[in-house]
């Protein structure tokens, strides 16, 4: 016959272990599905701009490649986008607000040739633009709003700062 061996005690440690991993695999997969974006988790922020359209009290200066400041600006927007806090849904832009950003207040807007890469565990489609508000309404909160084809969507990025992108058109003069 064989010589059975002793049964080894249970090891509570692994079982543990092996639940974490399961735990955390499934939430991966949640929010993958959710988003739609395996990559969900990278932060960083590296795609490049086509049109930087800066508005201050009614006036506009369009910063194209080329444009001194363009290529700081620019990754100064990257920057600040692999900085994301979260998203806030309260948030969203009437028309009468987009209207005073672009009178009033101080804005960018950024354009993008193709949809943004904005790796995140919310769902915030795929946008080829964003306003950004440096001085005035929302300023204060560090949002951002996305959209497509001049259409912005309800809800806001919310970022750790914008102070970046003000340091960067303060230095070229903007």
């Amino acid at each position: 016959m064989y010589a059975s061996e002793p049964l080894r005690p249970i090891r509570y440690r692994d079982i543990f272990l092996i639940g974490l991993l399961i735990i955390a695999g499934l939430i991966y997969l949640v929010i993958w599905i959710n988003t739609g974006d395996a990559l969900w988790f990278l932060p960083h922020v590296a795609d490049r701009a086509i049109r930087i359209v800066l508005y201050d009290a009614g006036r506009s200066v369009v910063i194209e490649p080329g444009s001194p400041g363009f290529e700081a600006i620019n990754a100064a927007v990257n920057e600040v986008l692999s900085r994301r806090l979260g998203y806030r849904r309260e948030f969203g832009l009437s028309d009468a607000t987009r209207e005073r950003y672009y009178t009033r207040d101080r804005v960018i807007e950024v354009f993008y040739a193709r949809p943004i890469k904005l790796h995140s565990p919310y769902r915030i489609g795929k946008p080829t633009s964003l306003l950004i508000p440096l001085e005035g309404r929302h300023a204060d909160q560090n949002v951002i709003f996305t959209g497509a084809n001049g259409v912005y969507w309800p809800g806001a990025l919310t970022v750790a700062s914008t102070e970046p992108i003000k340091r960067a058109l303060a230095e070229y003069g903007y």
